[in-house]
C-alpha cells in the first residue's frame, strides 16, 4: 500500500526517522513471525536467492552425483523425515542435492536448498544416523533464520527500507543475499550459529527417529580425517568450523535427554538398507549398485571415496582396497593385452614400481581373471605391496586391488583372496 495515498487529509507527514523506526519494528515483528505479510516477503526473497545461487553451486562441485534411483530415494526418505521437523516446512520447500565430488562438505542455501557431497557420504559410510544429524544441522541453519539474521547484521536494515518504500527492488536484495550465501559457504557460519545448528539438528534427527549420537560420531570421524590428511579432502569451511573436542563434548552432553525422544520415535522409522561400508556385516555394497564383496572381519573404515570409475576404501590400520570399473577399450583387447598395457603404464609412471608376480590365471567372482603383484611407493612416501585381479565382464573392465605394507602383505592377503572369490557383480 502507498503510504502517501493512505494519509488523512489534515495529517502531518511522517518524519523520515519515524518511518525508519516503524519499519524496524515491522521487520522485527516479521522475523519473530508476528507479521505474516513481511514474513512472506522474506521467504520469497530467500527462495529467489537460493534459486539464483543453485546453478553456480552445482557447477562448482562437479554437478549432481549420478546415484542409482533407489539410493537417491533412500537419502530423500531420510531427508524428508528430518526436514519435516522444521517449523518452516510449508512456508518454504526443502530439497536435497548430492554433489559429484570427493570433497567432504555439506551446506545449505537460503530458501530450503540443502547439499551433501559424495565425499561426505563416503566418509560416513552411508550411516543413516550420521547423515540424519548432518542434514538436521543444515536444515537448522534455514529453520533458525541464520541467513536472514546474518544479512541484517552484515548489510544493515537500510537495505530493506528501500524495498518496503519502493526505493529499491527485491532483485537488489536477492543479489546481496546470493553474495552473502557464497561467502558463507566458503568461510563458514559464526561459532554461535554453528552451535545452535548442532543443537537443533540433533533435535530434528531424534524427532525424526534417528540416533542423535550420529552427530558426535560424525564430528569425531571428520576430526580424525582432518588430522590424518592435511590436504584438500575436507572442505576449507569444515576445517574452519569450531570443530574442537569441546564441540564434540557438547553434542554428547545432550544425548541423555535426546535419547528418550529418539526411542519414542524410533519404531516409526523403517530402517533403510545400508550401502557403502557396512562394518556390522563386514561387507561393502557399491553405492552406484555395480558390485558387492566381503570385507575382513576386523575392518575398521577410514577414508572412502566412490566415483563412476574408481573406489578407494581405506582401513584405519593402513590396508586399502581399490576397485576400478571402466568400459572395455576400443579394439576388443583381451585380458592378456589389457594386463600387459596396464603393467607397462605402471612401469612408466608409478614411483618405485617393482613387479613381484606376473599375470597368472585366476578368478574374480564368477569371471575369469588375471592376478599379479608388485611393490610401489604411494603419494605419502610409503612402500606398499599390492595385488590385483583384472577381469572382463561383457564390455566392462574390473580391476580389484588390495594394498598393504610389504611386511604384512603375506599374512593379510588371505582376506583379499576371500573378497575376490565372493566378489559379486550386480
Amino acid at each position: 500500500m502507498d503510504h502517501h495515498r493512505s494519509r488523512r487529509p489534515n495529517s502531518q507527514p511522517v518524519p523520515p526517522w519515524g518511518r525508519a523506526v516503524a519499519l524496524v519494528l515491522l521487520l522485527f515483528l516479521a522475523m519473530a513471525g508476528g507479521v505474516q505479510a513481511q514474513a512472506g516477503l522474506w521467504d520469497r526473497i530467500e527462495r529467489s536467492a537460493g534459486e539464483a545461487a543453485f546453478p553456480e553451486m552445482v557447477a562448482r562441485y562437479g554437478g549432481v552425483a549420478p546415484l542409482p534411483e533407489e539410493h537417491q530415494a533412500w537419502l530423500n526418505a531420510i531427508f524428508e523425515r528430518v526436514a519435516a521437523q522444521s517449523s518452516r516446512t510449508g512456508a518454504i520447500e526443502y530439497s536435497l542435492t548430492v554433489l559429484n565430488t570427493d570433497l567432504v562438505n555439506a551446506f545449505a542455501l537460503p530458501g530450503g536448498f540443502v547439499f551433501l557431497t559424495r565425499g561426505l557420504l563416503d566418509l560416513t559410510g552411508w550411516d543413516p544416523d550420521q547423515l540424519a544429524n548432518v542434514l538436521g544441522h543444515e536444515v537448522a541453519h534455514i529453520d533458525r533464520y541464520h541467513y536472514r539474521n546474518r544479512i541484517v547484521r552484515q548489510l544493515g536494515i537500510a537495505v530493506f527500507i528501500g524495498v518496503f518504500f519502493r526505493e529499491a527492488t527485491e532483485t537488489q536484495v536477492v543479489q546481496q543475499l546470493v553474495n552473502l550465501a557464497a561467502d558463507l559457504i566458503d568461510k563458514g557460519w559464526s561459532r554461535d550459529d554453528e552451535y545452535e545448528a548442532d543443537r537443533v539438528g540433533q533435535e530434528f534427527a531424534a524427532q525424526a527417529g534417528f540416533d542423535p549420537e550420529g552427530l558426535p560420531r560424525f564430528l569425531e570421524r571428520l576430526l580424525e580425517e582432518e588430522r590424518r590428511h592435511q590436504g584438500p579432502q575436507v572442505a576449507e569451511v569444515l576445517r574452519t568450523h569450531p570443530l574442537t573436542e569441546r564441540r564434540i563434548e557438547v553434542t554428547r552432553e545432550r544425548l541423555p535427554q535426546l535419547q528418550a525422544v529418539y526411542q519414542r520415535n524410533r519404531a516409526q522409522v523403517a530402517a533403510p538398507p545400508r550401502i557403502g561400508v557396512d562394518e556390522a556385516a563386514a561387507r561393502y555394497l557399491d553405492p552406484l549398485g555395480r558390485y558387492t564383496f566381503p570385507l575382513p572381519d576386523d575392518w575398521r573404515a577410514g577414508r572412502s571415496t566412490t566415483s563412476a570409475s574408481t573406489t578407494v576404501l581405506r582401513s584405519r590400520d593402513g590396508r586399502i582396497f581399490f576397485i576400478h570399473v571402466t568400459p572395455q577399450p576400443a579394439g576388443g583387447r583381451d585380458l592378456e593385452e589389457l594386463a600387459g598395457e596396464l603393467l607397462a603404464s605402471y612401469q612408466d609412471v608409478v614411483p618405485g614400481f617393482e613387479l613381484v608376480q606376473g599375470p597368472t590365471p585366476s578368478r574374480l567372482g564368477d569371471e575369469p581373471a588375471l592376478y599379479f603383484e608388485y611393490r610401489y611407493v604411494d603419494e605419502d612416501g610409503r612402500r606398499l605391496r599390492e595385488g590385483s585381479f583384472l577381469a572382463l565382464k561383457e564390455t566392462t573392465v574390473y580391476l580389484f586391488q588390495y594394498a598393504d605394507a610389504p611386511e604384512r602383505f603375506e599374512t593379510t592377503a588371505g582376506d583379499f583372496f576371500r573378497a575376490a572369490e565372493a566378489f559379486t557383480y550386480r
